[in-house]
Protein backbone atom coordinates (compact mmCIF):
# COMPACT_ATOMS: atom_id res chain seq x y z
CA UNK A 1 0.00 0.00 0.00
CA UNK A 2 2.85 2.23 0.37
CA UNK A 3 4.24 1.78 -2.80
CA UNK A 4 1.34 2.58 -4.43
CA UNK A 5 0.83 5.56 -2.62
CA UNK A 6 4.09 6.59 -3.10
CA UNK A 7 4.22 6.10 -7.01
CA UNK A 8 1.14 8.24 -7.40
CA UNK A 9 3.28 11.49 -5.54
CA UNK A 10 5.49 10.89 -8.37
CA UNK A 11 4.10 10.12 -11.18
CA UNK A 12 0.49 11.85 -12.64
CA UNK A 13 -2.33 10.53 -12.70
CA UNK A 14 -3.21 8.99 -15.85
CA UNK A 15 -6.31 9.48 -17.84
CA UNK A 16 -8.49 7.86 -20.76
CA UNK A 17 -6.53 8.70 -23.81
CA UNK A 18 -4.07 10.57 -22.57
CA UNK A 19 -5.58 14.03 -22.06
CA UNK A 20 -6.12 15.79 -19.51
CA UNK A 21 -10.18 16.76 -17.31
CA UNK A 22 -11.43 19.69 -19.19
CA UNK A 23 -9.18 19.79 -21.93
CA UNK A 24 -10.85 18.02 -25.48
CA UNK A 25 -8.63 15.58 -27.25
CA UNK A 26 -11.06 16.97 -30.67
CA UNK A 27 -8.12 18.80 -33.02
CA UNK A 28 -10.75 21.48 -33.21
CA UNK A 29 -12.90 21.17 -29.84
CA UNK A 30 -12.37 23.06 -26.80
CA UNK A 31 -12.64 26.20 -29.01
CA UNK A 32 -15.02 29.08 -28.11
CA UNK A 33 -18.18 28.81 -26.43
CA UNK A 34 -20.77 30.01 -27.79
CA UNK A 35 -21.22 32.93 -25.45
CA UNK A 36 -17.73 33.98 -26.15
CA UNK A 37 -18.92 33.81 -29.81
CA UNK A 38 -21.17 36.14 -29.43
CA UNK A 39 -18.93 38.73 -27.81
CA UNK A 40 -16.57 38.42 -30.06
CA UNK A 41 -19.41 38.91 -33.01
CA UNK A 42 -21.14 41.82 -30.91
CA UNK A 43 -17.63 43.64 -31.03
CA UNK A 44 -16.99 43.00 -34.70
CA UNK A 45 -20.17 44.43 -35.29
CA UNK A 46 -19.39 47.71 -32.95
CA UNK A 47 -16.29 48.29 -34.60
CA UNK A 48 -18.57 48.35 -37.70
CA UNK A 49 -20.95 50.36 -36.13
CA UNK A 50 -18.18 53.13 -34.51
CA UNK A 51 -16.44 53.20 -38.15
CA UNK A 52 -19.96 53.44 -40.05
CA UNK A 53 -21.21 56.63 -37.47
CA UNK A 54 -18.32 57.51 -36.06
CA UNK A 55 -19.78 57.53 -32.68
CA UNK A 56 -20.74 55.43 -29.75
CA UNK A 57 -24.30 53.38 -30.00
CA UNK A 58 -27.41 54.32 -28.24
CA UNK A 59 -29.26 51.43 -25.56
CA UNK A 60 -31.40 50.24 -27.85
CA UNK A 61 -28.80 50.11 -31.01
CA UNK A 62 -26.42 48.05 -28.25
CA UNK A 63 -29.57 46.16 -27.82
CA UNK A 64 -30.19 45.48 -31.75
CA UNK A 65 -26.04 44.88 -32.30
CA UNK A 66 -26.47 42.34 -29.30
CA UNK A 67 -29.00 40.67 -31.33
CA UNK A 68 -27.63 40.39 -34.55
CA UNK A 69 -24.77 39.08 -33.10
CA UNK A 70 -26.53 35.90 -31.29
CA UNK A 71 -28.61 35.62 -34.16
CA UNK A 72 -25.47 35.56 -36.66
CA UNK A 73 -23.72 32.78 -34.52
CA UNK A 74 -26.39 31.22 -34.48
CA UNK A 75 -26.50 30.97 -38.20
CA UNK A 76 -22.76 30.20 -38.26
CA UNK A 77 -22.52 27.89 -35.93
CA UNK A 78 -25.64 25.57 -35.69
CA UNK A 79 -24.94 22.30 -37.15
CA UNK A 80 -29.20 21.33 -37.95
CA UNK A 81 -31.86 23.71 -38.68
CA UNK A 82 -34.51 23.72 -40.67
CA UNK A 83 -34.55 25.85 -44.15
CA UNK A 84 -37.97 27.85 -42.91
CA UNK A 85 -35.78 28.99 -39.71
CA UNK A 86 -32.30 29.72 -42.01
CA UNK A 87 -34.32 32.04 -43.79
CA UNK A 88 -36.45 33.49 -40.81
CA UNK A 89 -33.40 34.60 -39.13
CA UNK A 90 -31.75 35.64 -42.14
CA UNK A 91 -33.99 38.33 -42.81
CA UNK A 92 -34.59 39.33 -39.23
CA UNK A 93 -30.46 39.67 -38.91
CA UNK A 94 -30.78 41.22 -42.13
CA UNK A 95 -33.24 43.91 -40.94
CA UNK A 96 -31.62 44.54 -38.12
CA UNK A 97 -28.12 45.40 -39.81
CA UNK A 98 -29.83 47.56 -42.25
CA UNK A 99 -31.47 49.71 -39.59
CA UNK A 100 -28.24 50.19 -37.80
CA UNK A 101 -26.64 51.04 -41.35
CA UNK A 102 -24.09 48.66 -40.67
CA UNK A 103 -24.40 46.88 -43.85
CA UNK A 104 -24.96 48.78 -47.29
CA UNK A 105 -28.37 48.92 -48.59
CA UNK A 106 -28.16 47.77 -52.49
CA UNK A 107 -29.38 50.13 -55.12
CA UNK A 108 -32.42 49.60 -56.67
CA UNK A 109 -30.84 48.37 -60.35
CA UNK A 110 -32.70 50.42 -63.28
CA UNK A 111 -34.67 47.60 -65.56
CA UNK A 112 -32.85 46.64 -68.65
CA UNK A 113 -33.58 48.73 -71.75
CA UNK A 114 -36.31 47.84 -74.33
CA UNK A 115 -34.73 44.95 -77.05
CA UNK A 116 -34.56 46.47 -80.52
CA UNK A 117 -37.13 45.84 -82.57
CA UNK A 118 -37.04 42.85 -84.49
CA UNK A 119 -37.91 44.57 -87.94
CA UNK A 120 -36.93 47.68 -89.17
CA UNK A 121 -39.32 50.43 -88.90
CA UNK A 122 -41.47 51.38 -91.78
CA UNK A 123 -40.42 54.23 -93.95
CA UNK A 124 -43.19 57.19 -95.05
CA UNK A 125 -42.51 58.13 -98.05
CA UNK A 126 -43.79 61.75 -99.10
CA UNK A 127 -47.17 61.69 -101.00
CA UNK A 128 -46.83 62.80 -104.78
CA UNK A 129 -49.80 65.89 -105.79
CA UNK A 130 -52.79 64.77 -107.03
CA UNK A 131 -53.52 65.71 -110.74
CA UNK A 132 -57.18 66.62 -111.70
CA UNK A 133 -59.31 64.10 -113.02
CA UNK A 134 -59.94 65.11 -116.48
CA UNK A 135 -62.36 62.42 -117.17
CA UNK A 136 -60.68 60.91 -119.71
CA UNK A 137 -59.86 56.83 -118.81
CA UNK A 138 -57.44 54.81 -121.26
CA UNK A 139 -58.12 51.19 -121.56
CA UNK A 140 -54.69 49.35 -120.89
CA UNK A 141 -53.12 48.33 -124.04
CA UNK A 142 -53.60 44.56 -125.35
CA UNK A 143 -51.26 41.93 -125.15
CA UNK A 144 -49.75 40.45 -128.69
CA UNK A 145 -51.81 37.58 -129.88
CA UNK A 146 -50.03 34.33 -128.97
CA UNK A 147 -48.64 32.37 -131.98
CA UNK A 148 -50.54 29.84 -133.30
CA UNK A 149 -48.97 25.59 -133.13
CA UNK A 150 -48.71 25.70 -137.02
CA UNK A 151 -46.51 29.33 -137.07
CA UNK A 152 -44.43 28.29 -134.26
CA UNK A 153 -43.87 25.15 -136.31
CA UNK A 154 -43.17 26.72 -139.53
CA UNK A 155 -40.89 28.84 -137.73
CA UNK A 156 -42.54 32.30 -138.63
CA UNK A 157 -41.74 35.49 -136.49
CA UNK A 158 -44.22 37.33 -137.59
Amino acid sequence: MDQSSGQSEQQPARHRGGFRPGVSGHPRGGGLTSKERTIAEAAALLADFRRVHAREPSHIERGQIDNAARILVRLKYRRTMSSDEIVRLNNVAGRLLRGLRIVAIPARVPPPPPPPPSRPPVTVLPLQPLQRFTGIVQAPAKPAPRPSAAQLLAGDDT
